[in-house]
C-alpha cells in the first residue's frame, strides 16, 4: 500500500488516484499536510505516457498486419478495465 513518506499514514484510496489526488491535495499529505515530493506525480505521468506509447505501437499502428477475426475477438474491453496506458 502506498503511504505518506513523512507521517508513513496509509494514503486513500481516493487519494490515491495517479497525479490527479497529487493535485487535489495540492501536494500535500491529507494527515500531516506536509509537502509531498513533485517526483512522485511526474514519474505516475511519465508511466503513463510510457504506457500508452507502447499500446499504440503495438496494437494501433501495427494492427494491419494481424488477421480480421484477432481484431474482432480482441477483448478490448479487458485492456480498458485493466486501467493500463488509458490513464
Amino acid at each position: 500500500h502506498s503511504f505518506c513518506p513523512s507521517c508513513r499514514h496509509a494514503i486513500r484510496s481516493l487519494d490515491n488516484i495517479p497525479v490527479l489526488g497529487w493535485l487535489w491535495l495540492r501536494g500535500r499529505c491529507r494527515d500531516c499536510r506536509l509537502t509531498v515530493s513533485i517526483r512522485y506525480p511526474i514519474g505516475e505521468a511519465i508511466g503513463g505516457l510510457i504506457a500508452v506509447a507502447i499500446f499504440n505501437y503495438t496494437q494501433l499502428t501495427h494492427a494491419s498486419h494481424l488477421p480480421q477475426p484477432f481484431l474482432r475477438t480482441m477483448p478490448w474491453h479487458m485492456v480498458a478495465d485493466s486501467g493500463y496506458g488509458l490513464s
